[in-house]
């Protein structure tokens, strides 16, 4: 075979089928699977032990996975999901995780990368928390947290599995970022400003309403931040509960 029918081979083989921006993240898995004839990739997600338990990298689309990779050696970016990235490399960037299965991110900077993570979440048909269970989530905001740790793990507990992979997923990277924020000045607070209203985006379009949810959407992002190591501890303990049921029975 001619060098270039090879290329040409790749290249194809590489193309994806459908589109990943503004596609439910179910049927995005579903169809880096099948391409992949039925093996879906197992790229290692590197979280501690406790955590990785509750974490089923399956359900996680390949374009997430792929950027936090990126992202890990740039924590100590500063301003890293405050500053925009540069609007034609995050078009191309974006445009690539749309066409091919395996991107190339080695030239691309950490504010690039974060800004495509940013658009991939906001583009969501469905938020990582669905809509109709924002009044749930804002109604256990206030009072001392150990005891909301519980109520916070039940509602993830519910979500729906890809939504749930992803978030305790973006949860464990996030608290990586703030713990360099001596270095890249994101602590929970201002990285929560810049993700609440893309994690938990407002449904209503009048101005006073839009900045009332977003305040609360600010609030609930930086309690997850922050107190994220407790609420993995109470999902780690009811995964191992669980567990330990199944295996009697």
């Amino acid at each position: 075979t001619r060098p270039w029918a090879l290329k040409y081979r790749d290249l194809r083989a590489n193309k994806r089928p459908s589109k990943v921006f503004g596609v439910q993240i179910a049927q995005v898995v579903a169809s880096e699977v099948a391409a992949s004839d039925g093996d879906s990739e197992s790229a290692p997600l590197s979280l501690p032990p406790p955590r990785a338990v509750l974490v089923q990298t399956p359900l996680i689309p390949r374009i997430v996975r792929r950027l936090v990779t990126a992202l890990n050696p740039k924590l100590d970016t500063e301003g890293l999901f405050r500053v925009a990235g540069n609007q034609t490399s995050m078009s191309h960037l974006c445009n690539e995780f749309d066409c091919y299965f395996e991107v190339d991110l080695g030239s691309y900077d950490g504010h690039c990368l974060a800004g495509v993570l940013k658009q991939y979440l906001r583009d969501l048909p469905q938020p990582l928390f669905p809509y109709e269970q924002y009044t749930n989530y804002f109604a256990i905001q206030g009072g001392e947290f150990v005891a909301r740790a519980v109520l916070f793990g039940n509602l993830i507990n519910e979500l729906p599995l890809h939504n749930k992979a992803v978030l305790l997923y973006l949860l464990d990277f996030f608290i990586r970022v703030t713990e360099a924020s001596h270095i890249n000045k994101m602590t929970p607070n201002n990285l929560a400003i810049v993700l609440g209203p893309t994690l938990l985006p407002s449904i209503n379009k009048d101005p006073l309403q839009v900045l009332s949810h977003n305040m609360s959407s600010v609030q609930l992002v930086e309690d997850l931040i922050t107190h994220g190591p407790i609420i993995f501890e109470y999902l780690s303990s009811t995964h191992t509960a669980s567990s330990s049921v199944e295996g009697v029975q």
